[in-house]
């Protein structure tokens, strides 16, 4: 794996371009951005291989770090603000890839501005906390102790294939950037939120690629999705809480998935 992407002097990080074009790889006009937000805690870095995997030439995709940015982070504000980010970056509507507690943020973004997303690919959420028992006790550690080892632990639940030395070391470095009451505010919004009554709401093309050795979310929980989203597409991957990092390659056939299926726009 390659280092951090760099960074624009606004901190969201530039777009990851796929590598030359091979032969067998398919030009598709006018591809969509693809704007992904980490679930909580988790670095930007963890969609850092996603784009180089696809089989599509022109895949841009950017990763938005939502709770380092902002005073807010209630759910539907941090959805308001990747909405106006969105925008800034293009005048077309784009594919959101939300992870965890950013795929919530994702389907709020998508149904409260339906015409700036035109598909979502969801991983490893859900449309409630229901079944998710643990998140007060979460909560209360983190308030309790906002330490190392209370940030490893909630990364260590992340991941049924660990990740190299090195990137978990970036990804301890990034929680440790995160504030106690940004993290804690965000969690609690989560579990305040139920979108099962508006899923029929969404009417764009939606992929749920879902890291089936999840120990924080089980895979009905993308079930309920999937049969809940007008024409949702589930997928299971060979990965724990965090597919995107830990099976890039599988991740990346997904997202290729969803974007043959989205109208063609403009891109960045």
């Amino acid at each position: 794996m390659t280092g951090l992407p760099q960074s624009h002097d606004d901190g969201v990080p530039k777009s990851v371009a796929t590598a030359a074009a091979a032969k067998e790889r398919v030009i598709v006009p006018n591809q969509p951005l693809v704007v992904a937000l980490p679930g909580a805690l988790c670095a930007p870095a963890i969609f850092r291989e996603v784009a180089s995997h696809s089989s599509l030439s022109r895949t841009r995709l950017v990763s938005i770090s939502w709770l380092t940015e902002g005073s807010s982070w209630t759910l539907p504000a941090v959805a308001e603000r990747v909405i106006a980010r969105c925008a800034e970056m293009t005048d077309a509507p784009v594919v959101l890839a939300g992870h965890s507690t950013g795929g919530t943020v994702a389907l709020l973004a998508a149904l409260e501005a339906p015409e700036r997303v035109c598909g979502l690919l969801l991983s490893n959420t859900g449309a409630n906390m229901h079944g998710h028992g643990d998140v007060e006790a979460v909560i209360a550690g983190l308030e309790s102790d906002y330490g190392p080892q209370a940030r490893k632990q909630v990364l260590d639940r992340c991941f049924h294939y660990a990740p190299e030395p090195v990137i978990r070391e970036e990804l301890d470095c990034y929680a440790s950037a995160v504030a106690k009451h940004a993290i804690i505010d965000a969690l609690r919004s989560q579990l305040e939120t139920d979108l099962a009554p508006r899923l029929a709401e969404l009417s764009m093309p939606v992929c749920i690629a879902h890291g089936q050795h999840d120990r924080v979310r089980p895979a009905s929980h993308a079930q309920f999705l999937a049969k809940n989203i007008p024409g949702a597409e589930m997928i299971l991957l060979d990965a724990g809480h965090t597919p995107m990092l830990e099976r890039p390659a599988a991740y990346a056939r997904a997202l290729d998935s969803l974007l043959k299926r989205c109208p063609n726009t403009s891109t960045i």
